[in-house]
């Protein structure tokens, strides 16, 4: 029998169980874990693989994402796979994105057992999983014959195989293996098959379609070097920008690229690019050469991130991939050889000006209270005005808060 102090801690009792249920319970909204702060570290405990999205609503990336995102899911859990996928709104969520350093969206991270690691794989449903299934599984084919082998090196694109009789350097290779995701990797630990291959030593062997067909790695076995060896053999010399490799051009750590723009079917662009390739032969590993076919719709918007009017196509551009991207052009334009040749020499060596792409600034910039800047008139307007004030919105016509903004600004020009 309850007295009055024992009622009052079980309803105490009964009172927190229940909150902690209400807390950790997670819904779904079409098969995708809907996360907040209450139920976030309860759903890590849960499920040993979780990919995480944390997302805004009026982010355009985010809308694109989230059917692909949503297909993803529906397959893993009709596959019956223990991976699941969740989201947080990091807009509502807000503490828990600023825990987890969220600085832009979407953001997606990969918890397995808890430990994150970043998303950096591809956007389609396909795809996601793929990266998904590397991730808890395996990095790497297990090559056991020559037959197997033969299968595996011949492609059209990139096959990356090990042969190690070393259990260090087997480990080596994994984990290099694994962090390289968007590449296929082969391990091969048969002698047998060594002796066919590296005359029976340790090492690696890049296969490829195109280019020298193979390169064989047997420096030392450190995975900083064999990650930087894979970055400058896994690309052709001149390699056609699509938008598979556009992320693998961005995780190859040679932040120096020279692009070639011009229509892909003309015959002189088939003469440009084979002079370009006997350049790129003695640039390697320190810049990467790359086409863009200007003839395709896809890629208007590359053209237009660089400026380029379509009178100066076919062109060249050089760009450095850092936290701000930097721009360059050539002064006057020559596909020569010699002066490919200075062009590539000069940006390496830090002697070109940056190329900055402006607006061109419309005739009525300064017809209304808030006036538009464009980086041509930016100094004349702001820096060099030195006695008067200014306050500039710095914008993206896309972004949802800007939007928002867009109004309360024209009132307070006014």
């Amino acid at each position: 029998m309850f007295t009055s102090g024992h009622a009052v801690r079980f309803v105490v009792f009964v009172g927190v169980l229940l909150f902690s249920f209400a807390s950790s319970n997670i819904i779904e909204e079409e098969n995708v874990l809907v996360l907040t702060t209450n139920n976030f570290d309860d759903a890590l405990e849960r499920y040993s693989h979780i990919l995480v999205e944390f997302y805004a609503p009026w982010c355009g990336h985010c809308q694109a994402l989230a059917p692909e995102y949503i297909q993803a899911a529906t397959k893993l859990k009709e596959m019956g796979s223990e991976i699941r996928l969740a989201k947080v709104d990091a807009t509502i969520e807000k503490d828990l994105a600023q825990s987890r350093n969220i600085k832009g969206y979407p953001t997606l991270i990969f918890f397995k057992h808890s430990s994150p690691i970043n998303y950096n794989g591809p956007r389609k449903a396909e795809g996601i999983i793929q990266w998904l299934e590397k991730k808890t599984g395996s990095p790497t084919t297990i090559i056991d014959s020559l037959e197997q082998l033969v299968a595996f090196s011949n492609t059209d694109k990139v096959a990356i195989v090990g042969f190690f009789a070393s259990e260090t350097y087997t480990t080596i290779f994994m984990g290099v293996a694994g962090k390289m995701d968007k590449l296929p990797f082969g391990l091969c630990t048969n002698k047998d098959i060594f002796d066919s291959t590296l005359s029976g030593n340790d090492g690696i062997i890049i296969y490829k379609g195109f280019d020298e067909k193979k390169v064989v790695y047997n420096d030392e076995l450190n995975a900083t070097k064999i990650e930087n060896f894979i970055n400058i053999h896994q690309f052709e010399l001149v390699s056609e920008f699509s938008q598979e490799l556009s992320e693998r051009f961005f995780e190859a750590n040679i932040d120096r690229h020279l692009i070639f723009f011009a229509p892909k079917a003309e015959v002189s662009t088939d003469r440009s690019i084979d002079l370009l390739r006997s350049i790129a032969s003695d640039f390697r590993g320190q810049i990467l050469f790359i086409s863009v076919d200007t003839s395709a719709d896809q890629y208007k918007g590359i053209i237009e991130f660089f400026g380029i009017n379509q009178d100066e196509i076919p062109c060249l551009r050089a760009v450095i991939l850092q936290e701000d991207v930097a721009r360059f052009k050539q002064k006057e334009p020559d596909l020569s050889e010699e002066g490919i040749r200075d062009f590539v020499t000069d940006f390496l060596s830090g002697k070109l000006k940056h190329d900055l792409k402006s607006q061109v600034v419309p005739d009525d910039w300064n017809d209304n209270p808030v006036k538009i800047l464009t980086s041509s008139n930016f100094n004349e307007i702001i820096i060099e005005r030195k006695s008067k004030k200014a306050l500039v919105e710095f914008y993206a016509p896309w972004c949802g808060h800007c939007k928002a903004l867009a109004p309360v600004w024209d009132l307070l020009g006014k």
